[in-house]
């Protein structure tokens, strides 16, 4: 969760950057300070943190080597945070950088001998993710080489940076996200799921290496890549959909049983994947792909859709949902304020991309105010966080 706060207030200070320029903000550096404490700190640390609570008994993972790997994640984490806003992209971040990857495949090694033991389709998703996880860190490692070979200002240089961020939010997270609820749901609501399982995992494994594709539309390439992103849009999008049947055919499995702000922000986080899936799909329309690539709040807006309304939603309610019952008033205030701010910002981010305010300047002070709800909700959500919580996988 300090991750999650520190992230939501470097958003806030480049919102604040864009009414009242701060002398000497590198708008870039902060950026990629932004987007690497968000990515490797909170939603990494988030979705590790709820996968170890599935198995914090077990002795494949004690809670001790736990908490050491977790504060050297900070420690990366930290040093992200430093180094980024100085330097961008140079020795020292891309150092941290990588020795986040090595501590996150050290972790996936300590993990393995629980995941193997598993047999559910959850679970199998949730190995996946982290495959995923591990291939994306390619792209990070391919951007030292590239600079050197006099290729940072080409396509090849954002193909690694897409290659990177693909892998992550449709891989990785999509994936584990998607295993823990199949693995929370009763074996007798996923008794279909199980019968095609083979379909279902290695159709969506595939949709996701094929809509990497859909990343690259915005330089024209030939045609098959336009067929290959189109196939895997479609793909994930039967697949994806037939799951979240089946999750919403028993909803009772997947909704907190008596607190209604955990279920908007799980119905939030359902909605903005599926919203996520047909946005995939049109992108492989080339008059959509070339409108995408040339505007940046239309990126900036799906980022937003994804990390913030799919994943960290679904993370805070999960999170509450495997855990003892939080303080409804204050808890309630905390999720309301979220909810507010993120919503509010997409709906003015959506106006000025369909041209809503057309002739006028995008207004960072509504949008600077929708980013401060945020971080106002997510202050009452680390404050609930700070109490010692008795966390349960069958408490929910």
């Amino acid at each position: 969760m300090v991750n999650l706060l520190v992230a939501a207030f470097i958003g806030v200070l480049i919102r604040w950057h864009f009414l009242y320029p701060i002398p000497n903000f590198n708008y870039n550096n902060w950026l990629h300070a932004h987007s690497h404490i968000t990515f490797l700190g909170w939603v990494f640390m988030g979705l590790i943190a709820l996968i170890h609570v599935y198995y914090e008994k077990t002795d494949f993972f004690p809670d001790r080597k736990f908490r050491m790997l977790a504060w050297s994640i900070l420690a990366t984490n930290m040093g992200m945070l430093i180094s980024f806003p100085i330097q961008g992209y140079g020795p020292v971040s891309i150092f941290f950088s990588a020795v986040h990857m090595i501590l996150a495949i050290y972790i996936y090694s300590l993990f393995f001998p629980f995941l193997k033991r598993q047999s559910s389709l959850g679970f199998q998703f949730v190995r996946w993710g982290f495959v995923f996880m591990i291939i994306s860190g390619i792209g990070p490692l391919a951007l030292g080489p590239l600079v050197i070979l006099g290729y940072k200002y080409t396509e090849w240089y954002d193909y690694a940076i897409y290659f990177y961020l693909h892998f992550q939010y449709n891989g990785f997270f999509a994936l584990v996200i998607l295993g823990l609820i199949l693995h929370h749901m009763d074996h007798n609501h996923s008794l279909f799921l199980e019968k095609i399982r083979n379909p279902v995992v290695y159709g969506l494994v595939s949709a996701i290496v094929f809509t990497f594709f859909l990343s690259i539309l915005g330089s024209d390439p030939a045609l098959i890549f336009y067929l290959l992103g189109g196939l895997g849009a479609v793909m994930q999008v039967v697949i994806v959909i037939l799951i979240l049947i089946t999750v919403l055919r028993y909803y009772v499995d997947f909704f907190h049983r008596e607190h209604v702000y955990i279920n908007a922000l799980l119905i939030i986080s359902l909605t903005c994947l599926e919203t996520k899936l047909y946005l995939q799909f049109l992108s492989g329309i080339p008059a959509i792909a070339d409108f995408v690539f040339q505007s940046r709040n239309t990126i900036v807006a799906y980022l937003h859709l994804v990390l913030i309304g799919f994943v960290t939603s679904f993370i805070i309610a999960w999170w509450y949902k495997l855990n003892t019952k939080p303080r409804r008033i204050y808890f309630s205030w905390s999720i309301l304020n979220f909810i507010v701010g993120f919503v509010g910002s997409e709906i003015i981010l959506l106006l000025y991309i369909l041209k809503i305010f057309n002739g006028f300047e995008l207004p960072f002070k509504i949008l600077f105010f929708f980013s401060a709800f945020m971080l106002l909700g997510f202050g009452g959500i680390f404050a609930g966080f700070l109490k010692r919580l008795n966390i349960n996988p069958k408490n929910s």
